[in-house]
């Protein structure tokens, strides 16, 4: 992992013990990040989550950087947050990550998701039609509770998965983007 982590910042936001999880917005309650600060707190699994985005309501950073629910509810997961990171950043949080979460409920599929699915990330995502026409693979959800049980079952990368996930990227060219 330190071979390809410069970043100090980054190479202490992974976890090569727990399951990293990444999950991109801008921090806005019309995004429902209290919805996953729920799922996480009635989490059975420890996860190591990287939450990438610039926070836009006061409240929902005081959350996260609490790690508690709306309703005082603690989370045990670690949380890492930036509100800002480079290209190169993104990317090795994305490569190391064992799930890409997505709560948004009407905005369409976005860009981050997108780019996560080039990596092979899985991908846990809402459960609207316009995620169901384009990421018919990934897991789907409805609720908070049904989010909890997806973030149960992911499990942390071995490094085979990484070794593999890195070969398919340099693959990627802008010929086969397209083809992907």
């Amino acid at each position: 992992k330190n071979k390809v982590l410069k970043n100090e910042i980054i190479n202490k936001a992974l976890s090569s013990v727990l399951p990293n999880i990444i999950y991109i917005a801008t921090l806005t309650p019309r995004k429902c990040h209290l919805e996953l600060l729920e799922a996480l707190s009635n989490t059975k699994n420890l996860l190591n989550v990287n939450l990438v985005g610039y926070p836009t309501n006061r409240k929902i950073r005081e959350l996260i950087e609490s790690k508690k629910t709306i309703d005082g509810k603690k989370i045990r997961s670690n949380i890492n947050y930036f509100p800002q990171l480079s290209q190169k950043d993104l990317c090795t949080l994305l490569l190391f990550s064992s799930a890409y979460v997505s709560t948004s409920k009407n905005e369409g599929f976005g860009i981050p998701v997108l780019e996560a699915s080039l990596y092979n990330i899985p991908l846990i995502i809402r459960d609207i039609d316009i995620n169901r026409e384009l990421f018919s693979n990934s897991k789907f959800f409805k609720s908070t509770s049904k989010l909890s049980k997806l973030l149960d079952e992911i499990k942390p990368l071995s490094k085979a998965k990484i070794k593999k996930r890195k070969e398919y990227l340099l693959k990627i060219s802008e010929e086969n983007l397209s083809e992907m």
